[in-house]
């Protein structure tokens, strides 16, 4: 017999509340849906209360809502995990890490390659315990000089959690949307044609698969990772498709794209590297410091004019894109131009 599909998702949690729909795909009667806080079922409940969002959905009902009563400390973050009463199976978000209240958000710091984003990373970890820091250089070390992959973010212990301050690391936006907790996000855009060039380069250096390779084979290679890559980490719930743009699209949605950078604290861009520090730094409330440069680009590599023309084609759609980036940029760090 084949086991009855069930769909649904964790949604906000608001004034104690957590929110959030259920249903069987071959069925509209209300669905037993069951909590687990820390690992532990509190109770079931009937996912039976309208929800106006379902209906964008070819449903016959949009009466699969569920609401919970969660009283939690506002201390600790806490892992909540909803499943179907009946399959066991887990909604979307699941599971997802909240916390009560927060006097001190959580950082995350969304580090988009050769963005100048490991000099951001170093100031960054520079204000904060190595403890209090996920992934800290002992983590990075033992995984061979690399960013833990997603998995070893979601299975963070609970315990070493509630002491993290800072996460950073190639981990694309969409990593917030499983935590319901107040999270600062971070970034740093660069002008992508220079981003593609910086990556390509290091991907000659650092990579072995590309030993013996001239630039243009990497590029040919690496193309549909390399263009548009610095909307496809956009990813989250207010851009769901933003990770199906690729080095073909034609169009991106400008709206949903300005939605997204609604999310961030702060962000900067590589062409003004102070301002974005200075606004970064006001935002988060945090002394970043002495300006760190690191992980600069190979000079010994030169890309011929035919490939960097190549490029700036291929990266016409980005373009229009940090365009966008850039002007929401200079709006809202403008209060700071006495200050920087």
């Amino acid at each position: 017999m084949n086991k009855e599909l069930i769909e649904g998702e964790i949604g906000r949690y608001v004034n104690h509340k957590l929110r959030g729909w259920c249903r069987a795909s071959s069925s509209e009667e209300p669905r037993k849906i069951e909590c687990l806080l820390d690992d532990k079922i509190i109770g079931e409940y009937l996912s039976n209360e309208p929800r106006k969002k379902l209906q964008k959905k070819a449903f016959n009902s949009i009466n699969h809502g569920f609401t919970i009563d969660l009283h939690l400390s506002t201390k600790l973050n806490h892992k909540i995990e909803i499943r179907d009463s009946n399959t066991k199976q887990p909604l979307s978000n699941n599971p997802t890490l909240i916390r009560g209240s927060s006097e001190q958000p959580l950082v995350f710091f969304v580090h988009i390659p050769k963005t100048a984003g490991t000099s951001l990373r170093l100031m960054l970890d520079a204000c904060f315990l190595e403890r209090e820091v996920f992934p800290n250089m002992k983590d990075i070390r033992s995984n061979s000089g690399l960013y833990p992959d997603l998995n070893e973010i979601f299975s963070i212990k609970l315990d070493r959690l509630n002491k993290l301050k800072l996460i950073n690391g190639h981990y694309p936006m969409l990593v917030a949307d499983h935590w319901l907790m107040e999270i600062n996000l971070v970034t740093f855009f660069r002008r992508p044609a220079e981003r593609v060039i910086s990556h390509l380069k290091h991907l000659k250096k650092n990579d072995k698969s590309c030993n013996g390779l001239s630039l243009e084979d990497i590029y040919s290679k690496h193309k549909n990772s390399l263009v548009n890559l610095q909307l496809r980490v956009l990813k989250n719930r207010e851009y769901k498709t933003a990770h199906l743009i690729n080095s073909k699209s034609s169009n991106f949605n400008e709206t949903k794209l300005i939605k997204t950078l609604d999310r961030f604290s702060a962000f900067g861009i590589v062409e003004e590297f102070d301002r974005s520090i200075a606004w970064i730094s006001d935002a988060l409330n945090l002394d970043l410091g002495k300006k760190i440069f690191s992980n600069q680009a190979s000079p010994e590599f030169t890309v011929s004019e035919e490939l960097k023309s190549q490029i700036e084609l291929d990266c016409k759609l980005e373009n229009r894109a940090y365009e966008c980036i850039k002007s929401e940029f200079y709006n809202r760090s403008a209060y700071l131009r006495t200050k920087v």
